[in-house]
């Protein structure tokens, strides 16, 4: 409250009686303080957002003196927000001192901090009024994919489906259906997946395994809720394979299903092994390896390229497969036919001393050592 002698008003911050300050007055019993002020706020305001009540809500202190950390937050509710908040109202004393991100997701919120020192005046009820800001909004994305048919046969065979895009937040996947929140306008689409693992004794140096898709294919239809569309080929011999749909601007909460898919398809073992992993020869004669080199359950659905190399000693050990004819060298390669299986893979050399092998089939590995005499 301003303080007056005679008709004059005292503007000063502090008053003094001679060389004291006057920290306390009384008009008859009620006290005043002549260098206090007193801030208060309103809850803010500006653009839509939701805000709490600046706390502490009233401050009072002796101008110039440090005013206490005050705070508010703005949320959006579904809305994500962004950007550098711009708030009006302040006294003059007072400003921003910070600005922190909850998160960058939808329903994420911003904390404004204020700070300074006390006014000279007292301002109550302080209305503050926020701009700056920008928003983007996040639909939820649904995809229930239970009715996708699940290939038969094999071990480790599973499916899956989710929808694809940029900026997904909040994914959830329970097994049948998949879950998320996209930007308004992502461009979005659905995928549908099946996989199967790797299975049997492979895996070793001089063993290999792997499942492959074999079987009917059901003439590659997906349901796919409007206003998508999806076809796909049959997956061949991988194992893993997905379709994808066609893409759409996502501009509301939606909620597709998949199904339909491989409803004929089975899972097969194929793979090789060696014997062992170290072998004896003598120098200057071819040493057949082939009869080492076995398939798995004789299942091999597609021709794969095959490749034997020399991994020590280059161009001295060298290798060979008969069967295709030519001299031999450091790497020889040739393709194995559906159904069949190496033949005839030998090594040779003119010198003494080990030479470690490698062997592929497919995307398989296996490796040996020769020793020769």
């Amino acid at each position: 409250m301003p303080l007056y002698k005679g008709a004059t008003e005292i503007t000063s911050g502090k008053l003094y009686k001679g060389a004291t300050n006057i920290e306390n007055g009384y008009k008859e019993t009620d006290s005043f303080y002549v260098n206090e002020t007193t801030v208060s706020f309103a809850t803010p305001t500006g653009q839509g957002f939701s805000y709490t009540t600046p706390s502490p809500q009233s401050s009072t202190g002796v101008p110039g003196s440090a005013f206490p950390s005050t705070t508010f937050v703005i949320s959006g509710g579904s809305q994500a927000i962004s950007g550098t908040a711009v708030v009006s109202g302040l006294p003059s004393t007072l400003s921003v001192t910070n600005q922190s991100y909850s998160g960058s997701g939808p329903g994420n919120s911003l904390t404004i901090t204020i700070g300074g020192t006390f006014p000279t005046t007292s301002s109550l009820n302080t209305a503050l009024t926020i701009s700056g800001l920008s928003t983007v909004t996040y639909y939820t994305v649904s995809l229930n994919y239970s009715g996708l048919t699940t290939p038969t046969g094999g071990s480790g065979v599973s499916r899956s489906a989710s929808i694809s895009g940029t900026g997904a937040v909040n994914v959830t996947n329970n097994g049948s259906t998949w879950s998320g929140q996209f930007p308004a306008g992502t461009s979005i689409r659905v995928v549908a997946s099946y996989s199967a693992s790797q299975s049997g004794a492979g895996g070793s140096a001089i063993d290999y395994r792997q499942n492959v898709f074999d079987g009917g294919y059901a003439g590659g239809s997906f349901t796919v809720s409007s206003p998508f569309t999806m076809s796909g080929g049959a997956p061949g011999e991988s194992t893993s394979h997905s379709v994808s749909s066609n893409s759409i601007t996502l501009n509301g909460n939606a909620s597709y299903t998949v199904s339909g898919g491989y409803s004929i398809l089975s899972v097969k073992t194929w793979g090789f092994s060696i014997s062992s992993s170290t072998y004896s020869a003598s120098s200057s004669t071819a040493t057949i390896i082939a009869s080492s080199i076995s398939p798995v359950g004789g299942y091999n659905v597609v021709a794969r390229n095959a490749n034997m190399s020399s991994t020590t000693n280059s161009g001295i050990f060298l290798s060979y497969f008969q069967q295709y004819g030519g001299a031999f060298t450091q790497s020889a390669s040739g393709t194995i036919a559906a159904n069949d299986y190496p033949k005839s893979v030998q090594v040779f050399t003119t010198a003494t001393g080990s030479s470690g092998y490698q062997f592929t089939w497919g995307s398989g590995t296996v490796n040996f050592t020769v020793t020769f005499s």
